[in-house]
């Protein structure tokens, strides 16, 4: 079965984590980014703070995240913001690194 346009498989807890900005309170001084496990909708990590523009700040704690919980996700999904071929990066890099490690083709 074929899934539509905005939809996709997911197969257990880890499987994929979303991460976006929210930045409609920006007038208000506000800006929200989060990332959530789209298996369980645990929140695993939400900033709420005066700025999330910079990318770099992104990628610091999507990696303190992936540090404290010590997990991987094996996919995530990011929209077309500036912090996304950073974060993605480095997924990729963490992710080849854990499978090298383990022993399991990562490809």
């Amino acid at each position: 079965m074929k899934a539509a346009r905005g939809e996709y498989n997911i197969y257990g807890p880890n499987f994929v984590w979303s991460i976006d900005g929210y930045c409609k309170l920006r007038f208000c001084g506000i800006e929200i980014y989060a990332g959530i496990d789209a298996y369980s909708r645990f929140v695993p990590w939400i900033y709420i703070g005066i700025s999330n523009g910079c990318a770099v700040a992104i990628l610091v704690q999507y990696l303190d995240l992936v540090d404290e919980m010590e997990v991987i996700p094996l996919h995530i999904r990011l929209d077309r913001g500036c912090e996304t071929p950073i974060v993605a990066n480095a997924h990729y890099i963490l992710h080849k690194a854990t499978c090298q490690t383990r022993g399991i083709d990562p490809y």
